[in-house]
């Protein structure tokens, strides 16, 4: 062909759209927009995935603990950090939550704070590294769709954390480790200031976290045996000081924490070991780490959609289930990235290699700083392989590759050339991937959260039965007492435990280690097993070591087959013990006992029943009848038929049950601990019969029956369920306010009638059955209560005709007294009114002084009178 023939071919025609786009992107002002729009959308994502990751976090015992330690001077001198992980570092931050109050909200607070502080600061390096708008943008926005991923715990109930939103995980200690090796670099020798400032900084580090002192001193070992071999001497050079260096910081971190124990500070624990875990040394333990190292890099890039896999055949189906999943695009989007900056710290550290440091392969500081990252990574790496841990559920101790992986990415990009309409592509699938993968972190943190909604239920149960019967201290499983302490509205210490009966010697005070033998505690025992890896402790290894419980309360399960108790010993180990002899079948405070085998039944004097509706109104309308017949010596055994709860689906009835309790002691001058035993009636009917210590002549027996309010139509909580309804058939059956007992009306007498034959009364005392004013009308329960009574007492009358025995009733006016005039004065009057305001502490709805008694219509009016009518 000749050169004449020769056809002049053009290029392919741009289309108007994209060149269009083109010249947008080439705007001078769009470079700008898109790195701001970038960084923030990285906040906040950051933001996002640290507040949903610190409610998550919010059951974890290690989130809190560490702040609870610096509630006062005493408990903080007495502290215990482990030297593994002393979190030295963030001390100052544990003492500003202190101040801030510790509340969920103020936890989450500062989980937050410190995630955008570690994620800013690693973006602000990544600028000094890669300063074009576009470039760096689309890095931040990489660094927010890996982010995003990362879920907040190993597995659906893991009480551990993966990613960097809890305050005693690592977060912000990268960031320190990552300016100690910058500062390493910079030095020229061994005398500059960067040098030695650099050593201060991982001394502090390795003091704070000794997992630092593990990737630095192991990866300058490393690269220093690599350069050697590769004969890189200018690489060799830097291994030398960076190895000095760690060395260096390691002894200054000894010091430090010896200085804290010298000056008595406070304590560190444990403080020379380097590692938590023994070298494996089985084939099998090896692959599967490897397996998991593989897995667990993908989980720290937000690419594995199998994360909460916890055996590794399920692996495959997990992941493909993930895949296919409305985010399986932003996995996808994740591992392309993982994959990139795989590339990138290959061609960083590539020239590392070189036997000479020619101009062309002189390595800058950003460099130097990724090849160190990428040595750390390699020993987080290898150390993760090499120790026999659980694999599935460690993650986070490779988190380090996260950062060496991003700094090294920016180190890279800086030395190409990139065309800014294909990077503005990649930003635009990367905000997509995130839109998308909100879907997954939404359902993750959904599932994590609920996880625990058990857990919380019965913390707060916990909390609410403390706040009724309180004790000075509550023992148990650390991972549930710390939370329950948080959880409380109430200043109880907590004693946590690393076994049954043996108290942790890290993260704990040791002003939370009372003498348990002379201070009265509550011990929770879980019997439904643990999330953790607190051992399963049995009823039987609980009262071998601390004695027999003077009450329980049950917080899961039922009586029968009971979850978890609360056990309490209100004088201590081995003192608080009833002093009867207990049934083979277990303690009777714990385990229910048939009526036969109740203690104190019989009494050679009068034993007088009062079978009252509430807990004040023996109290209130039948003292000081009470009273004359407790000072006569005669037997009184008070029944409560409900348990006085007013519709408040919380505990309150708790405090009612244990003024009962006060106000009896005050006017027995009884000892003050009681013992509560658990009787069952029949199936599905339990109550609970409570005596002074060592007293015989008083039982205080609980039936617990909701509250049917004044007129008896009941209330909401409890299904508008009453006695009144009860017995006028409008429902069938009443359930107890605790769940454990259930009642027809039929039921009920019989219940009744049960106690009437255990107990033998030679005199029942009960409640007005009908109205006896129009203008101060009775509440229903009582009137109810006296009419069930009237009924119980024709058939127990009838049964004891056979041997010759009847008995008088007497009831006793309620409300309507109101316009009675007074028949109670002088010593009587006093000795009543004592009893009520010993109740009256532990009943919030009601008066607490005479004054306020006075001022309340109420209350005020009849509290020192009397009227009874037989």
């Amino acid at each position: 062909m000749t050169k004449s023939s020769k056809v002049k071919r053009s290029k392919p025609a741009t289309a108007p759209s994209t060149k269009g786009f083109r010249k947008f992107v080439q705007k001078p002002d769009f470079g700008n927009a898109y790195m701001l729009l970038a960084i923030a959308i990285l906040l906040i994502t950051t933001a996002v995935w640290a507040t949903l990751s610190a409610h998550v976090q919010w059951n974890n015992a290690d989130q809190t603990v560490n702040s609870l330690l610096f509630d006062h001077t005493g408990t903080f001198r007495g502290a215990m950090f482990p030297g593994q992980h002393s979190s030295l570092i963030k001390w100052p931050m544990f003492w500003l939550i202190k101040l801030f109050g510790y509340s969920q909200s103020t936890f989450a607070t500062f989980t937050a704070a410190i995630s955008l502080l570690t994620v800013s600061l690693l973006a602000l390096l990544l600028y000094r590294i890669e300063r074009r708008p576009i470039v760096f943008g689309t890095l931040c926005l990489a660094l927010a769709s890996t982010l995003l991923l990362i879920p907040a715990q190993p597995y659906t109930g893991g009480l551990l954390p993966i990613n960097m939103a809890m305050l005693t995980t690592r977060n912000i200690e990268y960031i320190i480790y990552i300016l100690g090796l910058y500062l390493l670099v910079r030095s020229e020798h061994l005398k500059s200031w960067s040098f030695w400032l650099g050593t201060g900084c991982l001394a502090l580090l390795f003091a704070s976290d000794k997992l630092f002192l593990t990737l630095s001193l192991g990866g300058a070992l490393f690269a220093l045996l690599i350069y050697a071999v590769a004969q890189a001497w200018h690489m060799v050079t830097l291994s030398v000081n960076w190895l000095l260096g760690s060395l260096a910081a390691a002894v200054g971190s000894l010091v430090i924490l010896w200085f804290i124990q010298a000056a008595h500070i406070t304590h560190i624990v444990s403080q020379s070991t380097t590692g938590p875990y023994a070298v494996t040394h089985s084939v099998h333990q090896w692959l599967l780490g490897s397996a998991y190292a593989v897995l667990s890099l993908a989980t720290n890039f937000g690419a594995n959609p199998g994360f909460d896999a916890t055996v590794l055949r399920n692996v495959p189906h997990q992941i493909l289930e993930g895949l296919i999943g409305p985010s399986g695009i932003s996995y996808v989007i994740n591992l392309a990235i993982l994959l990139v900056g795989l590339v990138a710290c290959w061609y960083v550290l590539r020239p590392s290699f070189a036997h000479t440091r020619s101009r062309k392969n002189k390595l800058d500081d950003a460099s130097k700083l990724s090849i160190m990252l990428i040595w750390s990574s390699v020993v987080a790496v290898g150390a993760f392989i090499a120790t026999n841990h659980y694999f599935a559920v460690d993650a986070r101790y490779l988190t380090i590759i996260i950062f060496a992986f991003f700094v090294s990415g920016a180190t890279y990009t800086r030395q190409k050339n990139w065309k800014a309409v294909r990077l503005v592509v990649v930003g635009a699938v990367l905000v997509i991937g995130m839109l998308l993968g909100m879907y997954s972190v939404n359902k993750i943190y959904k599932q994590q959260n609920a996880a625990f909604d058990t857990i919380t239920q019965r913390n707060s149960k916990v909390a609410q039965v403390l706040a009724h019967h309180p004790e000075s201290t509550l023992v148990g499983d650390y991972w549930r007492v710390i939370p329950t302490k948080l959880t409380a509205n109430i200043n109880i210490n907590v004693l946590p435990l690393s076994s049954c009966t043996e108290a942790r010697n890290t993260l704990t005070s040791q002003a939370w280690q009372p003498d348990l033998t002379n201070h009265g505690f509550a011990y929770l025992l879980t019997l439904s097993g643990s999330m953790t890896d607190f051992p399963n402790c049995s009823l039987k290894q609980v009262l071998s070591y601390y004695g027999r419980p003077n009450a329980s309360s049950l917080i899961a399960g039922t009586l029968d087959k009971p979850e978890e108790l609360l056990l309490f010993y209100d004088h201590g180990i081995q003192n608080s013990a009833p002093t009867t002899a207990q049934p083979a079948a277990g303690p009777s405070t714990v385990v229910p006992i048939a009526p036969d085998e109740l203690p104190y039944t019989s009494c050679p004097v009068p034993t007088i029943m009062n079978i009252v509706a509430h807990e004040d109104d023996d109290l209130l309308f039948i003292n000081p009848d009470t009273l004359h017949s407790i000072n006569a010596g005669d037997c009184v055994r008070t029944v409560y038929i409900t348990a006085g709860d007013a519709g408040t689906g919380e505990l309150y009835w708790l405090g009612r049950e244990r003024g009962s309790e006060v106000a009896y002691s005050q006017m027995a001058h009884a000892d003050s601990i009681w013992v509560q035993r658990i009787v069952k009636l029949a199936d599905n009917q339990f109550i609970t019969v409570a005596n002074p210590r060592g007293n015989s002549k008083i039982s205080l027996i609980f039936m617990h029956l909701p509250d049917g309010n004044v007129k008896g139509q009941g209330f909401q909580g409890s299904h508008n369920e009453s006695l009144a309804n009860l017995e006028a058939g409008k429902v069938r059956i009443i359930h107890a306010v605790d769940g454990q007992s259930s009642y027809s009306s039929e039921q009920l007498i019989n219940g009744l009638k049960t106690l009437m034959f255990t107990y033998q009364p030679t005199e029942i005392r009960t409640q007005n059955p009908v109205n006896a004013s129009t203008q101060y009308p009775d509440h229903s329960d009582h009137m109810a209560v006296g009419r069930y009574v009237q009924r119980t007492y024709k058939e127990y009358e009838k049964q004891q005709y056979d041997n010759n025995v009847t008995i008088p009733l007497h009831f006793y006016i309620g409300y309507p007294i109101h316009q009675m005039p007074v028949n109670v004065f002088g010593a009587d009057l006093a000795a009543k009114e004592a009893a009520w305001y010993a109740y009256s502490k532990f009943d919030g709805s009601v008066c607490q002084t005479i004054a306020q008694c006075s001022a309340n219509p109420a209350y005020g009016a009849y509290l020192p009178r009397q009227y009874q009518a037989h």
